[in-house]
């Protein structure tokens, strides 16, 4: 008999000798520590669960507290390995600095301003938490981010906003005002005895010479995911709960209509599920409730001027004007009964010779482009200056003589890149600490080599005040800039920090989708 045999022969003996119950006990153990050794290296090299804890991704993916309630997805971690990770791709990583695990809310970096550990193995040990963000910057890019975009230098040495794929700014297309999504809220002022009104699922305009109807919702880089918030009026300072959403968020409060966007009058509060929770523990408690949740009027009042407006003309008699204003640019879409023509800063640009009634047009202004798509198709596309919007009024509104009737009319705004963090040090909602750290990394110096100037003058907001991405490592920022804690905030993720890319959202199984 061979020694192998004669070993497999002894074995099994010495297997069938055992108690029943431990020969039982052997087999379980046997093929759990089997499939447990299967899982972890299928964890490690192949495809790992993530859950997202927070807003900073939304509304690409959701985050929450609660496991029902915030988006689980899926990360690949062997194509990514093998493609390599790529710009707008939404990947997972290991947070680059030193952190804090609780008592800490969230995580925040261990040094302090002197580079003294602030870290305890017993009473504040070291969490390695992972991070979900968008890659915005990619080694060797000299950039600046002005008015939402993220700009890169060229060859030449001019600078050029980064466009992303149709695929990828389709899904990022953030809708803001759908007509109709809510009963009696009609966000439209007309003035010069001009008439607007609702009436069976659209809208309809009738407007004498020289009257005009207005856009009155704010154009803001406010986002509102669909939920409970905290709304007070800016003089009482009364918090009640109201269910809120971006297509819906007209609401009524002691007797007032108030509207969330318009954030010079209304203070608004988002609520999670743990806010929601401790708003109820502190009601039955007898305790102040107007502190909890999550203040946005501070962050999202930067203006936003990337936007797609989309509409159905139903009904046309005369000439309408359909007007979006960017300080002195101004693009208009004019409607006839039998024709329709886009002018551009008064000049004309494209035309049609057939009537606008049932054909959807979508006029669009994102990453200095401007951009005519009729029934789906791409009309035009023409290069703009780059403008710094926040600075410049946006308007929207209607005009000519005659009468319009609009079917699916709609608005969407493209991701809006704010300059919270390290491109301007202080602001509300951020730490000064933080964000001067942060400064010194992107501009790739010592915390203690800064000038005071440098650490309160804006950076990478401008050509003069560009920087450069060092090789082997990336720039991440979330999609729901106004709150999202990221690079600005910690500086660079250096390539080896990367888990993989996030593929699919696997639960809840009603977001269940491929992520872009």
């Amino acid at each position: 008999m061979a020694d192998a045999d004669r070993t497999q022969t002894d074995a099994d003996a010495y297997e069938a000798a055992r108690p029943e119950w431990q020969q039982k006990f052997n087999v379980f153990c046997e093929n759990w520590l089997f499939a447990f050794l299967i899982a972890m290296a299928v964890r490690h090299f192949v495809i790992e669960p993530f859950r997202i804890p927070t807003t900073s991704m939304e509304p690409m993916l959701y985050g929450d507290p609660s496991f029902t309630k915030g988006d689980l997805v899926v990360v690949d971690k062997i194509w990514s390995r093998l493609t390599g990770l790529h710009r707008w791709d939404v990947a997972v990583f290991q947070f680059p600095l030193p952190e804090l695990e609780a008592p800490k809310a969230d995580a925040r970096p261990a040094l302090n301003e002197n580079g003294d550990r602030l870290d305890d193995p017993l009473l504040h040990p070291l969490l390695n938490r992972s991070f979900v963000k968008r890659i915005i910057g990619t080694p060797g890019d000299k950039f600046y981010i002005s008015a939402g975009n993220y700009y890169v230098q060229q060859p030449d040495g001019s600078f050029q906003v980064c466009r992303r794929p149709a695929a990828v700014q389709e899904v990022m297309w953030d809708p803001v005002y759908r007509h109709g999504a809510q009963p009696g809220y009609l966000p439209w002022e007309a003035t010069a005895k001009a008439v607007v009104k609702a009436e069976g699922g659209a809208l309809k305009l009738d407007i004498p010479a020289g009257g005009n109807v207005m856009f009155t919702q704010p154009l803001i880089n406010l986002y509102l995911k669909p939920g409970e918030f905290q709304v007070a009026s800016v003089y009482t300072k009364q918090y009640q709960v109201r269910r809120l959403s971006q297509t819906e968020p007209a609401f009524e409060l002691d007797g007032q209509q108030g509207n969330a966007w318009d954030v010079g009058k209304w203070l608004i509060k988002r609520l999670n599920s743990a806010d929601l929770a401790d708003l109820d523990n502190a009601r039955s408690s007898g305790r102040n409730a107007d502190e909890i949740g999550r203040p946005l009027n501070d962050v999202g009042n930067e203006s936003v001027a990337d936007l797609r407006w989309t509409m159905v003309p139903t009904d046309i008699s005369g000439r309408i004007e359909f007007r979006y204003q960017i300080g002195t640019e101004r693009f208009v879409l004019e409607f006839f009964p039998d024709r329709w023509r886009l002018l551009i800063n008064e000049v004309e640009r494209d035309a049609g010779a057939e009537s606008p009634r049932q054909h959807r047009f979508a006029l669009a202004r994102v990453d200095d482009d401007v951009a005519l798509v009729l029934d789906g198709k791409e009309r035009i596309r023409l290069a703009m200056p780059p403008v710094a919007v926040v600075s410049l009024p946006v308007t929207v509104s209607w005009a000519g003589e005659g009468t319009i009737a609009l079917a699916n009319l709609e608005c969407d705004r493209d991701v809006h890149y704010c300059v919270r963090g390290f491109l301007q040090a202080g602001l509300p909602g951020s730490s000064y600490l933080q964000d001067t750290q942060a400064r010194a990394l992107i501009a790739g110096k010592s915390y203690a080599n800064m000038s005071t100037k440098e650490l309160a003058s804006p950076i990478a907001v401008s050509p003069a005040t560009a920087q450069t991405i060092p090789a082997g490592c990336f720039l991440m920022m979330g999609d729901n800039s106004m709150v999202s804690w990221d690079c600005r905030n910690w500086g660079y993720v250096p390539a080896e920090n990367f888990r993989g890319r996030a593929w699919i959202v696997a639960f809840p199984f009603p977001r269940c989708r491929v992520i872009r």
